[in-house]
C-alpha cells in the first residue's frame, strides 16, 4: 500500500509538472495544506515553480502563499497587524468573553467536536477532588501543571516549526523529564479525540510503563474549566488549550509556532534547552497581568470570531459532527449538496466571501 501512495505521488508529479510547463498558470486553489492530500501536494509544486497559491478555507480570509518558505506559517496564523488595528471596544470584550463562557460549557456557535468532547458534560475538579480522586501518592503541597496533548497523528507539522520531530516525540522526551521533577504534581490530559485517531490506550500505557510518582492521567470526565481555577502554567505544543488558559490569565508554554504565539502572553520555546529549562522553573512563572489578559482576550476574538467571513454560502467543514459510518468521499459529497443548495438559496455576488476575493485578492495576483 505505502509503495501504490509512493508511486502515484510520483506519477501526480510529474503529471503536475508538465501541466505548468505547457500552460502559463497564474495561480492554484486549494482548500487545506495539511495532512497528505491533494492541496498539500499541489501547494508544494506550485511555489518551488513561482506559482502562487491560494488558501481557502471554510469561511475564513483567504490567504496568498508567495514563497516556500510560507509553507511552514500555521494555518489561521494571526496577523499582528490586524490585531494591532483591531479597535477592541467594549463591544467586542463581551462578545470574546461570552462566546468564552458559552465555549467552555460546549455551547458556542461554530465550534468543532473536539471542543465539544473537551467541554460538553464534563466535571469541575478542584484541588480536593483531586487529591481524593488520585489518593495519598498525590502531594497537596505542590503545585499542579496541567500538559495537553495532541492527537499523535494528527497533522504534526500543520502549525510549522516545532521543537520536537512529532508530538508523539514532544510527550516521551517531557515524560522522560518530568519525571525527576518531584516539586510538581504533573497531570497529563490526552488529546479529547483519541479515539477518533484510534489512540486510546497509547498514553496510559507509556504512564505505566514510566512508574513515575508525580505524573498522573487526567480524570476521563475533568472539564478545562477546573485547570483554570488550580494552575498557573500549561503546557502544551501548539494546542488551543494555550489561547484559551490565556485569556484566563494563565501562561502557556509552548513548543511550536501556534497560531496565537508570538504575541509575549505565552512561553515560546525556540528548542528543545529552553522547553527543559521552563519545565524546571515553572513554579517560578508569574500568571499574566491584566494588559496581557487583554491582549489575549484580543487575539482570541481575532482567532475564532476575526478572521469569520460569514459566507452564506461556504460551509466550515469542522463544525459538521462526524459521522464514522461514512467514508471521506461521502463526507466530501455531504458538503458539496450543502454548498450547492446555499448557491440556489443565494446571490453569490452579495456573499461575502466572493466580495473578499474580488476586492482584495484578484488585484494581488
Amino acid at each position: 500500500m505505502v509503495h501504490f501512495q509512493r508511486l502515484t505521488l510520483i506519477l501526480k508529479y510529474y503529471v503536475v509538472k508538465q501541466i505548468f510547463k505547457d500552460n502559463n498558470v497564474k495561480f492554484t486553489i486549494i482548500s487545506t495544506n495539511f495532512y497528505i492530500n491533494n492541496g498539500t501536494f499541489l501547494e508544494k509544486i506550485s511555489l518551488h515553480n513561482n506559482i502562487n497559491v491560494i488558501l481557502a478555507r471554510g469561511g475564513e480570509y483567504p490567504k496568498i502563499y508567495s514563497d516556500p518558505n510560507d509553507i511552514i506559517i500555521p494555518i489561521g496564523k494571526i496577523d499582528p497587524n490586524k490585531v494591532e488595528k483591531l479597535n477592541f471596544d467594549d463591544q467586542k470584550l463581551n462578545i470574546i468573553e461570552e462566546y468564552l463562557s458559552n465555549r467552555f460549557i460546549g455551547q458556542a456557535k461554530n465550534i468543532d467536536f473536539d471542543i465539544l468532547n473537551t467541554y460538553q458534560n464534563k466535571q469541575k475538579f478542584d484541588k480536593n477532588d483531586l487529591v481524593q480522586y488520585y489518593g495519598s501518592n498525590f502531594k497537596k503541597e505542590n503545585d499542579i501543571i496541567f500538559i495537553f496533548l495532541h492527537g499523535f497523528s494528527d497533522a504534526n507539522h500543520a502549525s510549522g516549526q516545532m521543537s520536537f520531530t512529532s508530538y508523539y516525540d514532544w510527550f516521551t522526551c517531557t515524560i522522560d523529564f518530568i519525571k525527576n521533577l518531584e516539586n510538581i504534581n504533573w497531570i497529563i490530559k490526552p488529546h479529547p479525540s483519541v479515539k477518533v485517531y484510534g489512540e486510546e490506550g497509547i498514553v496510559e500505557n507509556i504512564l505505566k510503563q514510566t512508574k513515575a510518582t508525580n505524573i498522573y492521567l487526567a480524570p476521563k470526565n475533568i472539564s478545562n474549566l477546573s485547570v483554570f481555577d488550580i494552575c498557573n502554567v500549561v503546557v502544551t505544543a501548539t494546542g488551543t488549550i494555550g489561547i484559551e488558559a490565556s485569556c484566563m490569565g494563565i501562561r502557556a508554554i509552548l513548543v511550536g509556532n501556534a497560531a496565537y504565539s508570538s504575541f509575549g502572553f505565552t512561553i515560546d520555546c525556540k528548542n528543545k534547552k529552553e522547553y527543559f529549562e521552563n519545565l524546571s522553573n515553572i513554579d517560578n512563572i508569574k500568571p499574566l497581568s491584566d494588559k496581557e489578559i487583554l491582549l489575549a482576550k484580543k487575539v482570541m476574538y481575532m482567532y475564532h470570531l476575526g478572521q469569520d467571513l460569514h459566507s452564506n454560502i461556504l460551509v466550515d467543514d469542522g463544525n459538521l459532527t462526524p459521522d464514522e459510518n461514512l467514508t471521506n468521499d461521502e463526507k466530501m459529497g455531504v458538503i458539496y449538496n450543502q454548498v450547492a443548495d446555499n448557491l440556489l438559496k443565494y446571490d453569490y455576488k452579495n456573499d461575502s466571501f466572493y466580495k473578499y476575493v474580488e476586492s482584495d485578492i484578484l488585484p494581488k495576483l
